[in-house]
C-alpha cells in the first residue's frame, strides 16, 4: 500500500490531496502542457492578472468533484446508495468478465485468480482512499474506491484536449472544418488536416481529442507504475486498480451507454459537467479572483456538504439540499457576474474575435495552397499554422515518447510564436486585413473600436430597429409582436432584438446572423461582430427537499432573475475600423438596417410601407 498522502498547494482550495495515481498523471508531459494553456484565451489582454491555466483549474475541479461524490453518497438513503453502487459494481465486474481473463493474466500474473474472485483487496492500495471514504458496507468499499478514483481522474483530465488558447482556437478549428466540407477539391494539406483531427462534425473538438489523449495517458501511467514483469500481490492490486479506473474513467468521459438507454455513466458525468458541477464551482471562483474581483466562496461548505445522491425513476442526480438555497443562488449569480464582466466584456470579446479570425484566415490560406505539406527537422512542431493540427496527428501509431513530445509543444507560447512569425514574415509591410488583425492582437495597436460597450449603447440600436419596423409590426408573429409593443412602451425592458433572435434560432440560427452581417456591411464596411450566447440561464437542477428531488425552479426564482438579466445584455457586439465621431448616429443606422432586414424576414413581400403587398 502507498502509505504517503501527497499534497499540492492551490490558491483557491488550499492544500489538495493527491493519490499515487494522480501524482503520476500530473507528472506527465501531457498534463504539464496545461500550465501553458490559458483558460480564458485573450482575457488577460483586458484583465492582466487573469492568467488562469488549465492546469490549476483541473486540480481544483478534481478536488471539488470528489467532494461532491463523497458527500452525495454519504448523505444518500440506504436504498439509493445500494442501488447506485450496485450498478457501478455491475459495470466494473463487466471489465473483469471471463472473456478478459487472459488479458488480465498477462498483466497481473498468478494473482489473477484471487483478484478476480476477491477484488475488494484493492480498496486499500492508497492511504488517501482510506481517509476519504464515506460510511459504507464493507462489500461496497472497493466499488466506491474505484468510482472515487475514476471520477477524480475524469475531472483531472476533462480539459486535457484543449488546444492552445482553449475555446477560441477550438471555434476557429470548427469553422475551418465546416468550411472545408464545402471545398471543391481535396488538396494534400486539406486531407492532412482532416486526418489529424480525426473527429466528426457532431463532436466537441476538445472533448473528442481529450478522450483520445486521456486513454493514451492512463495506459502510459499504468505501464509506468508496473515496476516488475512478475508483480507481487501488492503490485498486482495496484495494477488492477489502475486498469479498472482507466476503463471506468473513459466510460464516464464518453457517457458510455447513454445512446442505448443506460444512463449510469452519463449521470456520474454530471458531477463534472452539469448545471452545478465541480468544473463550474471551481472556475467561477478562480476566474473572478484572478480577474481582480472580490474574493468569493461560491463552493462553500454548506453547498458541498449538503450534496445528496437522489434517484428519480431510473436516473441518479447529485443534489444540494434546500437548506443551502442561498449558496446555490449565490453560485448562479456569481457565474452570471463572471460572464457579464469578464468573459463577455466587450474588449475580451473583441480580442477573442481577432484571434479566431487570424487563426481561421492563416489556416484557410495554408490549406488552400496546392503546395506540398511543410515539414520541420526532428520532432519540433512546424513553426507555421499547420502545427495546430499536426500536433495531434497519428497518435495511435506513434510510440508514447513521440506522441507526448509532439503534444507538449501544443500550447499558447507556441501559438503566439507562430502568429508573430506569420506577421513579421508575411504581413508586416502589407495592407492585408490579416495584417491589421495580427497587429492589434500582438502589439495592441488599436485597429477596431467598440460600437457597443454597455447596455445603453445597444439600446440605441434596439430602439432604432423598433422604430424602423413600426410599419410592419402588425404582421409580426404573435409572440414577437408582444415583445415589439413592450419595447416601444418600456425603454428599460428586455431587448426586442433578443426576442427576434430567439424566435428565429428555433428554425435556423444563421438567419439572424445574416441580417446582422448585412446591416454591418451596409453601414460600417469593415467590421467584426461577436454574437453572445446565453450563459445566464440555469438548466433547472434538482435540489433535495424533504426527502424528494425537486426542480430548483419550484423553490427559487433565480432562473427568472437570470433570464431578466440576460434579456438586458447586448445580443451582439460590433467593432468598426477608422474614425467615427458620432457613434450614436452609427448605432441608429445599424438599427434601421436591422429593422428593414427583419421586416422582410417576418413579413414576406414587405416593401417598406405595407406588409404582404
Amino acid at each position: 500500500m502507498n502509505d504517503k498522502i501527497f499534497q499540492i498547494a492551490d490558491s483557491v482550495h488550499g492544500s489538495v490531496q493527491l493519490s499515487q495515481m494522480e501524482k503520476l498523471i500530473i507528472s506527465t508531459q501531457a498534463f504539464n502542457r496545461l500550465h501553458s494553456v490559458l483558460q480564458n484565451s485573450t482575457a488577460y489582454l483586458t484583465y492582466p492578472a487573469n492568467k488562469t491555466s488549465r492546469f490549476t483549474h483541473s486540480i481544483g475541479a478534481m478536488h471539488l468533484c470528489s467532494r461532491i461524490l463523497r458527500y452525495a453518497v454519504e448523505n444518500a438513503v440506504p436504498t439509493t446508495k445500494d442501488d447506485f453502487l450496485g450498478k457501478v459494481e455491475q459495470r466494473i465486474r463487466g471489465y473483469l468478465s471471463t472473456g478478459q481473463a487472459e488479458i488480465w493474466r498477462t498483466k497481473l500474473g498468478d494473482h489473477i485468480t484471487e483478484l478476480m474472485r476477491h477484488p475488494s483487496v484493492i480498496a486499500d492500495c492508497d492511504r488517501m482512499y482510506i481517509t476519504n471514504r464515506p460510511s459504507l458496507k464493507q462489500e461496497q468499499v472497493w466499488v466506491y474506491v474505484i468510482l472515487y478514483q475514476a471520477v477524480r481522474c475524469a475531472a483531472l483530465l476533462h480539459d486535457i484536449g484543449h488546444p492552445p488558447f482553449s475555446h477560441v482556437t477550438e471555434l476557429a478549428l470548427n469553422d475551418i472544418n465546416h468550411g472545408l466540407s464545402c471545398a471543391p477539391t481535396m488538396t494534400t494539406r486539406v486531407a492532412e488536416f482532416s486526418n489529424s483531427l480525426g473527429v466528426n462534425g457532431t463532436d466537441e473538438l476538445h472533448e473528442a481529442l481529450g478522450i483520445r489523449i486521456a486513454d493514451r495517458l492512463l495506459e502510459h501511467v499504468a505501464r509506468k507504475a508496473q515496476l516488475n514483469v512478475h508483480p507481487n500481490r501488492e503490485e498486482a492490486c495496484c495494477q488492477m486498480l489502475y486498469k479498472l479506473v482507466h476503463s471506468l474513467c473513459l466510460d464516464i468521459l464518453k457517457e458510455t451507454g447513454k445512446n442505448e438507454g443506460d444512463f449510469l455513466c452519463a449521470d456520474i458525468h454530471g458531477i463534472i459537467s452539469g448545471p452545478m458541477d465541480g468544473d463550474r464551482l471551481d472556475y467561477v471562483v478562480r476566474d473572478l479572483e484572478n480577474s481582480g474581483f472580490m474574493k468569493s466562496r461560491a463552493a462553500d461548505e454548506r453547498l458541498l456538504t449538503s450534496m445528496r445522491l437522489m434517484q428519480v425513476e431510473e436516473r441518479f442526480y447529485f443534489c444540494p439540499d434546500i437548506r443551502a438555497l442561498s449558496a446555490i443562488e449565490d453560485f448562479f449569480k456569481l457565474r452570471w457576474f463572471l460572464y457579464k464582466y469578464v468573459v463577455f466584456h466587450h474588449r475580451v470579446r473583441k480580442t477573442d474575435a481577432l484571434l479566431t479570425q487570424t487563426v481561421t484566415g492563416l489556416a484557410t490560406r495554408y490549406l488552400m495552397d496546392q503546395g506540398a505539406v511543410l515539414t520541420e527537422k526532428g520532432r519540433a512542431l512546424p513553426m507555421d499554422i499547420s502545427g495546430l493540427w499536426r500536433a495531434v496527428a497519428n497518435g495511435d501509431r506513434d510510440a508514447d515518447k513521440v506522441y507526448f513530445d509532439d503534444l507538449v509543444q501544443w500550447d499558447d507560447a507556441w501559438m503566439l510564436t507562430v502568429l508573430r512569425r506569420h506577421y513579421y514574415e508575411e504581413y508586416h509591410n502589407g495592407q492585408d486585413e490579416l495584417k491589421f488583425q495580427l497587429e492589434e492582437l500582438l502589439s495592441n495597436q488599436k485597429r477596431y473600436s467598440s460600437l457597443v460597450k454597455r447596455t445603453n449603447d445597444f439600446r440605441q440600436i434596439d430602439q432604432a430597429c423598433v422604430q424602423a419596423m413600426n410599419a410592419a409590426s402588425e404582421w409580426l408573429p404573435e409572440p414577437l409582436r408582444a415583445s415589439f409593443e413592450q419595447a416601444k412602451k418600456v425603454k428599460s425592458g428586455g431587448f426586442f432584438l433578443g426576442a427576434a433572435k430567439a424566435l428565429m434560432d428555433v428554425d435556423d440560427s444563421s438567419k439572424f446572423q445574416e441580417i446582422v452581417h448585412h446591416a454591418a456591411r451596409a453601414v460600417l464596411g469593415k467590421y467584426l461582430v461577436q454574437f453572445n450566447k446565453n450563459k445566464a440561464s440555469v438548466l433547472d437542477p434538482y435540489v433535495h427537499c424533504q426527502g424528494e428531488a425537486v426542480p430548483l425552479s419550484e423553490v427559487s426564482s433565480i432562473n427568472a432573475e437570470l433570464d431578466r438579466n440576460w434579456s438586458l445584455f447586448p445580443v451582439f457586439f460590433l467593432y468598426f475600423t477608422g474614425e467615427h465621431k458620432n457613434l450614436t448616429s452609427l448605432r441608429k443606422q445599424i438599427g434601421e438596417e436591422l429593422g428593414k432586414g427583419l421586416s422582410k424576414h417576418f413579413v414576406p413581400g414587405y416593401n417598406g410601407a405595407k406588409g404582404g403587398e
